[in-house]
């Protein structure tokens, strides 16, 4: 196999992990066992191979599954999904300096 065909899988690979498969819940599209999934990845492969942009792709496989695919955070999203673990991470820092004054004593 050539540079560019890994290129290419590598890139097939984790877009496939980045959307949903509508055939199998909860689970990524390179996740799905199904021949539908096969399928599908079959079909963003050459459109890959047609140097469609992904978020052409995801757009198309939205309207024909009529569901949103993405499987990552994408813009504000993450932001939002970041907040739980910053505050987390403020909590715990708290607790380490209340620890060490407590023990300084």
């Amino acid at each position: 196999m050539n540079e560019i065909n890994l290129k290419l899988e590598r890139d097939l690979q984790v877009f496939y992990r980045s959307v949903w498969s509508p055939f199998c819940p909860g689970r990524s599209l390179a996740d799905c066992p199904t021949e539908q999934a096969e399928q599908l990845r079959e079909e963003i492969r050459q459109l890959f191979l047609k140097r469609i942009p992904k978020s052409e792709i995801i757009k198309e496989i939205n309207q024909k599954y009529n569901q949103e695919m993405l499987s990552e955070p994408q813009g504000v999203h993450v932001l939002v999904s970041l907040v739980p673990l910053g505050v987390f991470f403020i909590i715990a820092l708290l607790i380490f300096k209340k620890t060490l004054r407590y023990r300084n004593r």
